[in-house]
């Protein structure tokens, strides 16, 4: 009788036959690393791009406050340069309190006295009229330097009473009252030279000015 030696490799390993779930596991793996490699590369470029948007946006920030602190340094020097006109506005304004019934009847000497002249002709009229009240040598209310005898025409006629402030002259006034001017300060006298006599005595005065018929001295 034949005994038969156990057989102690007769069996299979334990991995034999699994080599294509190695293949299929390792493939898995690749592909996991290869995704996550390439979610990295996309995450990291993403972040730099992110990083650089800011980055542009403070810059744009800090040239924005620039541009603020230029634009608050512009606007404060123009208020300042528009309180500095407004001072130098109310310094040129004369000293004279006007009633109701003193512009009017400026508005109306200057109609009268200055009909058919310019703007500038009118309120140079004007002008003398307030440099009177202004002068010692004169009354001192607008009233009382068109009434005062012997000084205008359109007065001693009666004229004044009877015509009607031209647009023209109702400007002329409120413009000289605010400090506009167009002839020289102190200017006292006008007078018409082609009617005036050589020997009256407003000719002695000193000239400042000539506009259209009038000749304003002071």
């Amino acid at each position: 009788m034949r005994v038969e030696k156990p057989q102690f490799f007769n069996r299979r390993p334990w991995w034999h036959g699994t080599g294509p779930y190695f293949l299929l596991i390792l493939t898995i793996l690749a592909l996991s690393l290869a995704i996550n490699t390439t979610l990295k590369n996309e995450y990291k470029a993403l972040l730099q791009e992110q990083r650089e948007d800011v980055a542009r946006l403070q810059l744009e920030v800090e040239n924005l406050q620039h541009q603020k602190e230029i634009l608050e340094e512009t606007l404060l020097r123009r208020i300042q340069e528009v309180n500095d006109l407004i001072y130098k506005f109310d310094s040129m304004r004369p000293d004279v309190t006007v009633t109701d019934e003193e512009l009017e009847l400026l508005e109306r000497l200057v109609t009268a006295e200055a009909q058919g002249e310019s703007y500038e002709g009118q309120l140079a009229v004007a002008n003398v009229v307030i440099d009177r009240t202004l002068s010692p040598a004169f009354p001192d209310t607008i009233k009382a330097v068109i009434l005062q005898p012997g000084q205008f025409c359109p007065v001693a006629k009666g004229i004044i009473n009877t015509i009607t402030p031209s647009d023209t002259a109702r400007q002329a006034v409120a413009d000289a009252l605010k400090g506009h001017r167009i002839i020289e300060e102190n200017a006292l006298y006008f007078y018409n030279p082609r009617i005036v006599s050589r020997g009256h005595w407003i000719r002695t005065r000193q000239t400042v000015t000539d506009i259209g018929n009038h000749r304003f001295a002071l």
